[in-house]
């Protein structure tokens, strides 16, 4: 037996089944990705707590929902918010070493922070714990993409794509994403077509795809549209949220924005 496998026989079982069903409760709510559902799953996850104060797969999950709220600018108190997910994924961790769902919130808190050698180190016990999940696989495809290996990265998405056929819809930004820093331009604008209500960073990569495609019309149509969702919209601060290790796929980026003149 691989250490890999020793790690998910220790798991530590579930103790209260209320709790385990406020956590798959609250599971499905995450996956709708709007403000209302993200504050009803957190409320269940809360009350999963309650119920088993040592359940580490609830208290990760609590992580999850914060860091959701935190990435899309639903909470008051930015700083406030981030604390609590650190809090939230360290006890997790201090109850349950053995959680795959611990070990893949830390790898992307490692990212949000530029702390690559974290985030790969969470990120390969994420794998090693639960290789068959596909938010850990969708988010090696990410880890890939940011690291200057977007054409791997695509594979890993695709992959967690076939492990869920029914995958939350964001699934195709994180490929789009790959495909357009790959500088698959095509490819990248199909995968953004199955984005529903493409929000303002979307729609910025949108406009830097079309720009690229040489269809300056509908560029600026994109363009357009990230005013309207973000009127302080500005390259500069957009391309802070972008965690590209590589010069040459931020500088990529930058070009690409700028073709369509939005605001530096």
């Amino acid at each position: 037996m691989d250490a890999a496998t020793c790690a998910r026989v220790e798991r530590k079982p579930i103790e209260n089944l209320v709790a385990y069903e406020c956590v798959l409760a609250g599971k499905l709510l995450h996956h709708r990705a709007n403000r209302d559902d993200n504050a009803k799953a957190l409320e269940l996850l809360d009350r999963a707590i309650a119920l088993d104060p040592n359940y580490a797969h609830a208290h990760a999950w609590r992580g999850c929902l914060l860091g959701q709220q935190w990435i899309r600018g639903w909470c008051g108190d930015t700083d406030a918010t981030r604390s609590q997910i650190v809090a939230s994924v360290q006890t997790a961790l201090q109850l349950d070493d053995n959680d795959s769902d611990t070990h893949r919130i830390l790898a992307a808190l490692g990212v949000t922070v530029d702390d690559f050698e974290k985030a790969a180190y969470h990120q390969k016990r994420a794998l090693d714990l639960n290789p068959n999940d596909d938010l850990i696989v969708v988010q090696q495809g990410d880890l890939l993409t940011w690291t200057g290996k977007a054409e791997e990265g695509i594979d890993w998405i695709k992959r967690a794509m076939r492990l869920n056929p029914y995958h939350p819809e964001r699934f195709w930004n994180h490929l789009g994403r790959a495909y357009f820093v790959a500088r698959r331009y095509t490819e990248a604008a199909d995968a953004f077509k199955h984005i529903t209500a493409p929000d303002a960073s979307q729609h910025a990569f949108l406009a830097a795809i079309r720009a690229r495609l040489g269809g300056i019309e509908l560029a600026d149509r994109h363009a357009a549209e990230v005013l309207k969702g973000n009127p302080n919209f500005s390259c500069a601060t957009y391309l802070g949220t972008q965690r590209y290790t590589v010069a040459v796929d931020r500088e990529h980026h930058a070009e690409s924005l700028a073709m369509v003149g939005l605001p530096a």
